[in-house]
């Protein structure tokens, strides 16, 4: 059975869920919408940046130009929404994205940026994106024990910081593939090479 992956994007103000992700018409621009209702949410022009050679990534990593997302909650501003989203485009691409009427899966949570070259950057506010953690989870009917919470390298001493290491696997990553690898999904190819690394089983 193909393990389903639900994501969330931890925000200042709580958990976002990807619910979906839709391919649009190539003619059309990228949009993020509220819970498939007609709301465009203001990161909708920075994601279609991130979507569309020659600016973003998912085009590039994934073939197709244009997509409908429809997320839980609103997204302001910022670019910590960057790895969720395109992990989420990973799991899309091989049928193993959680939709809203999925029964059983496994949870990321997650933020950070991706640059050009699929590095994962800091973001800001990592303390408050995960303060309170356990209540969140318990709001969301979520287990800590099939949930990775994935964050920038340069971030895991702050979320080390607020979340004890016993309570749930925090899993830091430089690169994209690097979580692509953990959920073995396929490797993307940056340049010439494929970053290669041990594979966990966890979500296999």
């Amino acid at each position: 059975m193909i393990k389903l992956i639900k994501v969330y994007i931890a925000t200042t103000t709580g958990l976002t869920a990807i619910q979906r992700i839709t391919e649009e018409d190539p003619e059309l621009n990228s949009v993020v919408c509220l819970s498939g209702k007609a709301i465009s949410l203001p990161i909708s022009a920075a994601y279609d940046t991130f979507v569309r050679n020659p600016t973003g990534v998912v085009q590039r990593c994934f073939g197709h130009s244009a997509f409908r997302v429809d997320v839980s909650s609103t997204i302001d501003q910022g670019y910590s929404w960057q790895l969720g989203l395109i992990i989420a485009h990973a799991l899309k691409n091989e049928n193993r994205l959680s939709r809203p009427d999925s029964k059983k899966f496994d949870t990321i949570i997650t933020t950070g940026e991706v640059d050009r070259d699929l590095r994962v950057l800091p973001v800001n506010n990592i303390s408050e994106k995960f303060k309170n953690l356990e209540e969140k989870l318990q709001s969301i009917g979520v287990s800590p024990e099939n949930t990775i919470l994935v964050v920038p390298t340069g971030n895991e001493e702050a979320v080390t910081g607020v979340i004890p290491e016993s309570y749930i696997e925090i899993l830091p990553v430089d690169n994209v593939n690097q979580i692509f690898d953990h959920i073995t999904l396929p490797l993307v190819k940056i340049g010439h090479s494929v970053l290669s690394m041990e594979r966990s089983k966890k979500m296999v």
